[in-house]
C-alpha cells in the first residue's frame, strides 16, 4: 500500500469510529499522545484524545440514530519525510466540523498526532 492509501485507511478508521462510537477504531487512527484543539470564546480548548474517546463512548452514536454519513477528505498534503496534514469534514451530534489533522508515519503506521477543529458553519 502507498502512503496515501495508508493515510486514507487511517482516516477511514476515524470516520467509522466517530460514526459508530467505536473507540477501538478511533485508537487505530489516533496516537495516544494526540490532543484536540479548538478556539473557544477567544481562548483555546485543549483536550487529550483519551478524554475525547470517553465522551464519544458515553454518547449516543450517529449510527444508532440512523444519521446520514457526511464525512469526507478535503485534501491530503503529504511530506515525503513521513508527515502529512489532512483536512476532513465530519458530522457529529453537535454539528458539522472541519478538522485539520496532523499525521506522522510511525512504526505502527500513520497516526493522527494533533487535531485542530472548528464548526463548519458554511455547510
Amino acid at each position: 500500500m502507498t502512503d496515501l492509501d495508508e493515510i486514507r485507511s487511517t482516516i477511514q478508521h476515524y470516520f467509522d469510529g466517530l460514526y459508530h462510537g467505536d473507540i477501538e477504531r478511533m485508537q487505530r487512527a489516533f496516537h495516544p499522545c494526540c490532543h484536540l484543539y479548538s478556539g473557544m470564546e477567544g481562548g483555546i480548548q485543549d483536550e487529550s484524545a483519551p478524554d475525547w474517546f470517553q465522551r464519544i463512548q458515553n454518547r449516543v452514536s450517529p449510527a444508532s440514530e440512523g444519521a446520514a454519513r457526511r464525512d469526507r477528505i478535503i485534501f491530503i498534503d503529504l511530506n515525503e519525510s513521513g508527515s502529512a496534514l489532512v483536512k476532513v469534514q465530519v458530522q457529529a451530534p453537535s454539528g458539522r466540523y472541519s478538522d485539520y489533522l496532523s499525521m506522522l508515519k510511525l512504526r505502527e503506521g500513520w497516526r493522527i498526532v494533533a487535531k485542530v477543529f472548528a464548526p463548519d458553519e458554511g455547510h
